[in-house]
């Protein structure tokens, strides 16, 4: 019992996140259940050029390519428990092929709601549970008000996560500080924001010529962040000014490595220069995904995490412009 012990303790370790610099936790105390178990009706978000949704537990699975044609998938299955597999953001899912979210065919959201009723409404009552399996989409108010219409409309209890989902070979899992939240007809989900506060910082840590190297925060410089919304939400670019403000809302000084790949939407671009001592500036390209990561190409399976209040303030720039529609 105590070798069976130790090894848990070891596999565990393994998959977890490791800060650059820093120790490697201790790990998990017990195994948890799969995240997608046997015998449940799946269908997942097609993607064949992604590792995230072509990993190990979705291999095989029904996959959909709009939202009509995800409750489709779900209509015919006979199974008494959903899973709905996904690109997600708060409050929002991608449900597009190739990670295409841009329409209100390819996404679902609370403001769209009218767009999907309808297909929510063909399995109502159909099953016992029906899990959102998306990275955040079930975070903050967005996300609660996401699942408590998807609940009243398909007739049937509704859950999500509030942090991220990790896809690693053979394994899916949760970041450590998620929560579900779920919502049934009658009984709206209660909102939950996870609190993810970002130090105040002298230093980045960044990956260059090779190397992670610090950086004093006067030497970098934002040369375009852009963000990407789902409808009814618009992309756009960031003034300057105001972009080097949601900059220190990322926790540039502690990047943190994981060989997983997360289901999140890619919800944003970042470009910075930064001036090293004795050379020319260095041009950083990085990906926002869902408001909540940082990646960096160069430092691969090393990400940053973000504060929770630059998903809100993206948020209300992406509302400015008028709704898109499918053309």
């Amino acid at each position: 019992m105590k070798q069976l012990s130790i090894a848990l303790l070891l596999l565990f370790a393994g998959c977890s996140s490791t800060h650059v610099n820093a120790p490697a936790p201790a790990g998990a105390a017990a195994a948890s259940a799969p995240l997608v178990p046997a015998g449940v009706a799946v269908t997942v978000q097609d993607n064949p050029s992604d590792p995230t949704l072509t990993c190990a537990p979705l291999l095989g699975l029904p996959v959909h390519d709009d939202t009509e044609n995800a409750f489709q998938n779900l209509t015919s299955a006979g199974q008494a428990r959903a899973f709905v597999v996904g690109y997600g953001t708060p409050g929002e899912l991608c449900t597009g092929r190739a990670g295409e979210c841009g329409t209100v065919i390819t996404s679902m959201n609370n403001f769209d709601a009218n767009d999907w009723t309808s297909f929510a409404n063909s399995i109502r009552g159909k099953f016992s549970r029906l899990t959102v399996l998306a990275c955040n989409v079930g975070q903050c108010e967005d996300g609660a008000a996401l699942i408590t219409r998807l609940a009243e409309e398909a007739g049937t209890r509704v859950r999500a996560p509030t942090g991220l989902v990790w896809c690693q070979d053979d394994t899916l899992t949760l970041d450590e500080n998620n929560e579900w939240i779920e919502a049934r007809p009658g009984r709206p989900a209660r909102a939950k924001c996870p609190p993810r506060a970002v130090p105040v910082l002298e230093n980045y840590n960044l990956f260059l010529n090779g190397q992670w190297t610090k950086v004093p925060v006067k030497s970098v410089r934002v040369v375009e962040f852009k963000y990407k919304g789902i409808p009814p939400y618009e992309n756009g670019t960031v003034e300057t000014d105001q972009a080097r403000s949601l900059l220190e809302l990322v926790d540039w000084g502690h990047p943190f490595k994981k060989q997983a790949r997360p289901l999140a939407a890619v919800t944003g671009r970042i470009q910075l220069s930064v001036s090293v001592e004795g050379s020319h500036p260095i041009v950083k390209n990085l990906i926002l995904y869902a408001d909540a990561l940082v990646a960096d190409a160069e430092a691969k399976d090393f990400f940053y995490r973000t504060d929770n209040r630059l998903h809100e303030k993206l948020q209300k720039l992406r509302l400015r412009g008028p709704r898109p529609h499918e053309k």
